[in-house]
Order: C-alpha cells, then structure tokens, then sequence
C-alpha cells in the first residue's frame, strides 16, 4: 500500500543493533579490518572483549524505505502477477544511548521517530513501520498499542500502521542489512572507558555512588561523540548515515508532553489494575477511556496494530476534526471487522495469497488471521481485536467492554453467582468439603 502511494505514505523499517561496547573493541573482533597499520604503529587490543560491565551502547535504527526513482516501479511475480516493488534502502537514522542504567521502552522510540519526521520533515498522512517482536516494539502489547495509538492521535495522522514478521524471520526486515556496514565502520575500533588522564574505568574505582555516576555519565557523553565520528555522514548505496547520540538528561527532540516514563508507568499500572481499582482512581480511569478510544479506531492481529481516522463509523468523532488528507489511500477499504483488507487465498493459484491490487477488487474477503494455524485466532465481537489467549480475551473485554456480564454474554454462558456452593462428600475420608458449583458443571 505504501509503496503504491509514496507521496501519501512514509514506511520505516525499525530495529536495534547488537550493543557497541565501550572499553573493548567496539564491534565483535571477527569483523575484518579494512586499514593498514605502521610497523610501529600494530593496533593493540584488550585480551577481553568486555573489560567493564554493562559499558554499553544500543542503536537504535529507523530506515525510511524510499525508492531511487521518481515514479512507482511495477514488475511481476513468480506468478505473473503484476506488483508494485517495495524499496528496500534509503537514508537511515540511528540513535545511540547507553543503556547502562536505563532500559529502552517504546516511548524511548517515540522519540526518536518525533525527531526523525519533525526534523527531517518526512511527515505524510500515513505512516507504516515495519518492526521486529521484542518486547519494546511488537504490537502484540496492550503497552505499546496505547502509546503507538497515542502518537497516531496526537501527530494527527490518516492511518499508523505497524507490523512485525514471524518469529524466525527477522531477517525479511530491510534495516537489518544495513547493520553489517556500520559495524564494519566500526571494526578496530575502541571507545574510551575511562575519563582523560584515569587508567581505570569509573564503574571500577573506589569512589562513592554520586561520583561514580557522574563520572560514567562523561564517559557515555565521549563514547557517544565519538560513536557519531564513524557513523555521521557515512553513505550506502547513495544514502546517508545520520548519527544521534541520546545523552542522559539531554532532550534530543521537541518535548513530547505525554510521553515521559512516568506516563509509561502510568499506563502499565493501569493495563495491569482491576476495573474496580481503575474506576476508584482518577488517574487510571482518564487512561482507560483514552484506550477505550483508541480502541474504536484499532485493528489488531497477530503481528499487526493499524489506527484509522474514520473507522468508528461516527461522524462527530473528535479523530474527524481535522479530516483526511490522504486522498488515495483513503479509498482502501474499511469494514467492522477490519481496518485494512486482512490476507485472502488466491483461488486461482492454491498455497498462495492475493496480491494488494487484486485484493482490493476481491468480491470475498477473509477473516482477520483466519488462515493462521495453531493460534488462537478468536475475535471480539465488539471491535476489531484479535485475541491472542484466553486472558487476554477476559482482560480486554472486562477493561474495554464492561466487564464480567458482557464477558458471559460474549461467551454464551449463564452467570454463576460466587457464593453459591454445593456441600459434597469425600467417598473414603467421608469428610465433607465445598466446591464452587462452577466446577460441578464441568
């Protein structure tokens, strides 16, 4: 869809890299050096490829995938199908930050791709980001959707589609064969551990707690600035490198107001309360009707989370105020079961699927993930949801829909009311016990 509407559509292709050390030879030593050295000038490495613990740097990458010609490129299948070719390069951003002390959540990324779109202006009515399934990206997570769902709301954008490929397939994600020449950039090379005139790093000097981490937080701001002298500015296949280093206590981007770690605490706090819990607190229950809402708008499935303006069907909703720009796109089609055509088996040509073209003139469609196997594929009949297990079916439909009388009546089954039980008796111990008449019923 997005390469059939680039001038609608932005699609970045995310991940991270494996962690750049600091200390040690920054990149794994079986990467080939690519200089010459002097006879008295022969490199000199540590004997251990991690001297100090938990010195390390996590990039974070977003590949906008763009194509090098000005028009849709059209070419064909193994079945002769006709198709728009996807792009599989283009300019990358990469955010460094030492992950020592702090660990990265979705709302880090958020912030980073504010800073790519606001900064490089890239920002279009639909955005799509092909991601992999951990846990701070795959749309899998109720966490990650409300703060996805909220970067969609708040950037106003048309649609925000996000997908993951299957487990084991990684690999099909584009950004991943950019990785191999940045840590060829990066083969001999050693970042500083330790602050100029010290021999030793600070996380192993004798010194009180506030030192040491004032201390370490220079050596990360020098490891950092030294990390984009071998990564800025670099070019592959015609497009530039653009290196960013995340400092601690520096903002990088336009403050985004309502995506701080708090607000991440908030939320999970929240996902993770009872309903009689959220309703007695002021705060939880302004997050659950902002999920609530978010919901209206959401498509979920497995390895996918779409938001679309426009898809509650209700004209006064607030996510209308500012219409729709995307004109083309737009005119994709939309049902109460989905926000995008899910995947639908081509009739013609056994074992394999219909191509975006054909599918959007298909006269018969198919279920959300129906043709998944050996998952749970069951969907709320009250959204767009997908479940993915027997509690995440409860814990939705208790938040989002009202609670256990809507549960049974989605379920089919009579409530049981909770003190009722049924005195029993044990045929060996003759000792009298009570059970729950739910479980006599089974």
């Amino acid at each position: 869809m997005c390469a059939e509407h680039p001038g609608e559509c932005s699609i970045f292709s995310c991940d991270s890299k494996a962690k750049v050390h600091i200390g040690g030879q920054a990149v794994s030593r079986y990467h080939q050096l690519r200089v010459f050295f002097p006879t008295d000038d022969r490199p000199h490495f540590n004997d251990h490829d991690f001297p100090v613990p938990g010195y390390l740097i996590e990039p974070d990458g977003f590949l906008l995938l763009q194509s090098k010609e000005k028009n849709i490129k059209l070419t064909k299948d193994k079945l002769d199908r006709e198709i728009v070719e996807v792009p599989s390069t283009g300019p990358l951003w990469v955010y460094n930050r030492c992950v020592k002390n702090t660990s990265t959540t979705i709302v880090d990324h958020l912030h980073d791709l504010n800073h790519t779109l606001v900064y490089s202006n890239l920002k279009k009515p639909v955005l799509a980001l092909v991601t992999d399934g951990g846990p701070d990206w795959t749309p899998k997570s109720n966490l990650n959707q409300f703060f996805l769902g909220r970067f969609w709301m708040d950037n106003n954008f048309d649609m925000l589609v996000v997908v993951c490929n299957a487990p084991g397939f990684s690999r099909y994600n584009p950004i991943e064969h950019l990785w191999s020449p940045c840590s060829k950039w990066l083969a001999g090379v050693s970042l500083p551990s330790c602050l100029p005139g010290e021999t030793v790093a600070p996380a192993l000097q004798n010194v009180s707690y506030e030192e040491r981490r004032t201390k370490e937080d220079q050596v990360f701001s020098n490891a950092l600035d030294q990390l984009d002298i071998y990564w800025d500015g670099k070019f592959h296949d015609g497009f530039r490198v653009t290196s960013v280093g995340v400092k601690s206590g520096v903002s990088h981007a336009p403050t985004l107001t309502r995506y701080s770690q708090g607000d991440y605490e908030n939320v999970k706090n929240m996902l993770k309360s009872s309903l009689r819990a959220i309703k007695a607190d002021e705060v939880k229950m302004q997050l659950l009707e902002e999920w609530r809402y978010l919901v209206k708008h959401m498509d979920r499935r497995w390895g996918m989370v779409c938001f679309r303006k426009g898809s509650c069907r209700d004209d006064s909703c607030k996510c209308m105020t500012n219409g729709l720009s995307a004109t083309s796109v737009n005119k994709v089609p939309c049902s109460d079961t989905w926000c995008l055509p899910p995947i639908t088996p081509d009739t013609d040509n056994p074992g394999h699927y219909l191509t975006y073209r054909q599918t959007l003139s298909a006269l018969c469609i198919s279920k959300p993930d129906q043709h998944l196997k050996d998952v749970m594929t069951d969907r709320c009949p009250r959204c767009r949801y997908v479940f993915t297990s027997q509690a995440d079916q409860h814990r939705h439909i208790q938040l989002v829909h009202g609670g256990n009388r809507v549960l049974n009546e989605i379920s089919g089954s009579e409530p049981v009311p909770k003190k009722v039980y049924i005195s029993l008796c044990c045929v060996q111990s003759r000792i009298p016990f009570k059970i729950p008449a739910s479980k006599t019923q089974e």
